[in-house]
């Protein structure tokens, strides 16, 4: 069995419905709507047409779009600055790295030049040694037995 509509709280056409609310609600409910201010300060104007409601909201939305894609230019070309600096960092970094390889290399280089003109003087001073009749202890060349006990 279908239930029949309540139509208790219907308020004939023409009453205002706010008393209703205001006892339901325990608080009073204003009769007119207030509309809240808008980040501009501006208020409805009573009388004002739809038309110029609506054209001063697209005015204000133009003027937040125009502001939005300022702000887009602003962080777009922040961002190619940035992405240029890095660039710049990467580039001096692979110079940099390309050096200091080029460097030890070069120390590398420099370190086996070395140990080759020692071995060239040991043989030197080794083969003047045997010629003049002296063993590689007394030239120094060698270890003395008694040093290495």
């Amino acid at each position: 069995m279908a239930r029949k509509p309540s139509f208790a709280s219907a308020t004939p056409m023409g009453a205002s419905a706010t008393t209703g609310l205001s006892s339901a609600l325990g608080r009073s409910v204003p009769r007119k709507f207030t509309p809240m201010t808008s980040r501009t300060g501006s208020r409805p104007v009573a009388g004002e047409s739809f038309n110029e409601m609506f054209a001063r909201h697209e005015h204000y939305f133009k003027q937040v779009m125009r502001q939005r894609e300022e702000s887009f230019k602003k962080l777009e070309s922040a961002m190619q600055a940035a992405a240029q600096d890095i660039h710049q960092c990467q580039e001096k970094n692979a110079k940099l790295s390309q050096r200091i390889m080029d460097l030890d290399g070069l120390i590398e280089e420099e370190r086996k030049r070395w140990k080759e003109r020692l071995e060239a003087e040991k043989k030197t001073l080794l083969m003047k040694g045997a010629a003049a009749g002296l063993s590689p202890v007394a030239t120094g060349m060698l270890p003395s037995p008694s040093a290495s006990s």
